[in-house]
């Protein structure tokens, strides 16, 4: 179920408060949406080297390590950093198979 703007804000906000709990809570509301992201745009040949979940767990793993670097507060700006997160991993998993696949046909 999803959860409202207002409650993801009130998590986004006890996060910058400290409490990991609170930006796990506002980072999993958004699975669905980046689970459904990974799968439009990831490569299926790019998929042996990593899952659209893999990319979604790497994504907040990189959002924990650097939410101190996160400067919105709304649903809609979590939204945006998370996807522009996932994105950069995409790329590097797209760059990583390319580099791999090139190395193999030689």
């Amino acid at each position: 179920p999803s959860k409202s703007p207002e409650q993801i804000e009130r998590w986004v906000e006890e996060a910058r408060s400290g409490s990991r709990e609170s930006l796990g809570m506002a980072l999993e509301s958004f699975r669905a949406l980046l689970l459904r992201i990974a799968n439009e745009e990831l490569d299926p040949l790019a998929r042996v080297k990593g899952g659209a979940s893999d990319l979604v767990q790497e994504t907040f793993l990189a959002a924990h390590r650097s939410f101190l670097h996160f400067n919105g507060s709304s649903d809609a700006e979590l939204r945006a950093w998370l996807r522009q997160l996932l994105r950069h991993h995409l790329s590097k998993v797209v760059r990583r198979y390319r580099t791999t696949r090139k190395r193999g046909l030689h």
